[in-house]
């Protein structure tokens, strides 16, 4: 017997690798923007890192969000427009 993936599985991975990739673009960016100086002038500490893995997270949640509310809301034949 054949069993094919669910629907599930695929939908997971439509957003959640773009959202992935989002999440280092746009953290990588806010991180040298926002603590560049920090960075660069002193010893890190956990401040620091907390500050650097938000940096990451908020753009993560937004495009997983975004891209995941889109895709339940999408009709069957719209469905391939979100695959990155």
């Amino acid at each position: 017997m054949i069993r094919m993936a669910s629907p599930m599985v695929h939908h997971t991975n439509a957003w959640l690798k773009p959202s992935i990739k989002t999440a280092l673009v746009v953290g990588s960016l806010l991180t040298v923007i926002n603590q560049s100086d920090r960075i660069r002038s002193g010893p890190w500490n956990f401040e620091l890192a907390v500050r650097i893995a938000g940096n990451l997270l908020v753009p993560f949640c937004v495009s997983a969000y975004s891209r995941y509310s889109a895709q339940r809301t999408a009709t069957p034949s719209d469905s391939g427009n979100f695959e990155a």
